[in-house]
């Protein structure tokens, strides 16, 4: 007899097929979850997700997929730091008469882009500004 749910003309029935007796996410809690609700409760929810996300780990082709996932997350990170330090190296450099010397990145100094034209120096900056949106 269903409970908390409403059946359908046609979804009136379900196949469930237990592949093995294993708890999940792994069987760190298997005491605490055979408990049921009381027992799930008492589990620290931050090592709960740990261990889910061991278990995904584990799963072969997945690791490297997330690596993958996790660097080209950073992207739109390093994007935007380039769009801060060009903010930044137009304000100090292209827009005064006597360009000085800006950091495009720690320990890197550099003056204008084309030596001696600040006009070229602005269009190749643009290229670069421009580039990855292409």
């Amino acid at each position: 007899e269903p409970q908390s749910c409403t059946l359908g003309r046609s979804l009136y029935t379900a196949r469930v097929k237990v592949i093995n007796a294993d708890v999940f996410p792994t069987s760190r809690y298997a005491d605490l979850i055979a408990q049921g609700p009381k027992g799930i409760d008492q589990i620290p929810k931050m090592n709960l997700m740990l261990e889910f996300l061991k278990m995904n780990l584990s799963i072969p082709g997945v690791q490297r997929k997330t690596a993958l996932h996790l660097a080209l997350d950073q992207v739109h990170n390093i994007y935007f730091y380039f769009t801060l330090t060009v903010t930044r190296y137009i304000t100090d450099v292209l827009f005064v008469e006597d360009p000085g010397h800006v950091a495009l990145l720690p320990g890197v100094h550099a003056s204008l882009l084309v030596p001696g034209s600040s006009e070229l120096s602005a269009v190749a900056l643009s290229v670069l500004y421009i580039s990855p949106m292409a």
